[in-house]
């Protein structure tokens, strides 16, 4: 009974750490987002469109990044991190 426990508890463990893993990468793409978008931002307002469509794109690639992260993952993905 105790070795049931000890494993139950060990594939609890490891499910939380891999939960914790991934939530962690999704804060890490998410502040990247942000930090595009608001390149973006200040580009606009200096009219350097260029830099904008540029921090646009890796916005909408991290973005993509995190579909993928979170694929199977809809507790963390709805979570709001």
């Amino acid at each position: 009974m105790k070795i049931l426990l000890e494993e139950i508890s060990a594939r609890i463990r490891e499910n939380f750490e891999a939960k914790d893993s991934i939530r962690e990468e999704g804060l890490k793409i998410s502040r990247e987002v942000v930090r595009e978008c608001r390149t973006a931002s200040f580009a606009l307002h200096g009219q350097d469109f260029e830099k904008a469509d540029k921090s646009i794109k890796t916005a909408r690639h991290a973005l993509e990044k995190l579909e993928v992260l979170f694929e199977g993952h809809a507790d963390i993905y709805y979570a709001a991190l």
